[in-house]
């Protein structure tokens, strides 16, 4: 073999292990398949693209959120897999993202990024934004009850008597005894 064709085999060698290292130090989309209940892990299928074949990962942690949020992925979902320090046996949850559509691509219905459930936990307090907690109410709040106006068909006196009664103030308050459990607002 000739010294320039050595020199390309060389080359070639030297391109496939930095491209392999390279691969490793960029972030990849993967599809969640399930999660593992008790550690909240993921289980990851690779959206391969181009020639790169990426692995098909087990119990990744996610590493997006914040302490104290715990949600349930939808299978489906589209995530970023890193990999700490270019290490595929480390690999960790970036971030969601919605799916691309390339040029040309149809378009398909698409799993939605929401998760099934979301919980936040901290010590002293959770605070929403503004609109989060619109229209919430809890056992034991009190709530104001609009009156609307209403037919009244009966005997006043022994006499028979019908009518249309509108409250007067048309609202009353009262208090919270009993509520659903599908629905908790702390």
């Amino acid at each position: 073999m000739s010294a320039a064709a050595e020199f390309a085999k060389l080359l070639q060698f030297i391109e496939a292990g930095i491209r392999r290292l390279m691969v490793y130090s960029w972030v990849h989309p993967y599809r969640v398949m399930s999660q593992n209940e008790k550690s909240e892990r993921l289980n990851l299928q690779a959206v391969n693209e181009g020639d790169v074949l990426l692995p098909q990962l087990v119990e990744v942690p996610k590493a997006h959120g914040s302490p104290g949020v715990k949600e349930v992925c939808r299978p489906g979902t589209i995530v970023l897999v890193g990999f700490q320090r270019g290490n595929p046996g480390a690999p960790y949850i970036a971030h969601y993202i919605e799916p691309v559509r390339r040029p040309g691509e149809a378009e398909t219905p698409q799993t939605p990024q929401t998760p099934l459930e979301l919980e936040l936990d901290a010590e002293t307090e959770i605070r929403a934004g503004a609109g989060a907690m619109r229209g919430g109410a809890r056992v034991s709040d009190t709530v104001t009850v609009l009156l609307p106006p209403a037919t009244f068909v009966g005997t006043i006196g022994g006499s028979p008597a019908s009518g249309m009664v509108i409250w007067s103030p048309g609202q009353t308050t009262g208090t919270i005894t009993t509520g659903s459990a599908k629905v908790k607002i702390a």
